[in-house]
């Protein structure tokens, strides 16, 4: 506790804004990740993933190749569970913020 004590100190700023301050920054590192590994796994999705589908068949007989198999990215759980992740995280740090608004 004592090295939090000094990093409040050292901040200059009031324990409420120090905590709100932190929550703030989390947020923002978390939301930046979890944006990041959203996007990768929608690029399991882009056309260069499709190549090896289909290869008897033209683009269409492809495109309902991969989507037989990976299905579209709105109905991939990891997709969907990445997505709910991050609502529930954004829904935390406001929870948060909000009842250190209430402390003042």
């Amino acid at each position: 506790m004592e090295l939090l004590e000094r990093l409040k100190k050292s901040s200059g700023l009031t324990s409420q804004n120090f905590y709100y301050n932190g929550v703030r920054i989390k947020r923002s590192a978390v939301e930046a990740l979890d944006r990041m590994r959203l996007a990768d796994a929608q690029k399991e999705y882009a056309a260069t993933s499709r190549i090896s589908f289909g290869i008897d068949g033209d683009e269409q007989v492809r495109d309902a190749d991969f989507e037989a198999i990976r299905g579209e990215p709105e109905d991939n759980d990891f997709i969907i569970e990445m997505q709910q992740r991050l609502a529930n995280k954004k829904q935390t740090a406001a929870d948060l913020t909000a009842g250190l608004r209430q402390l003042t």
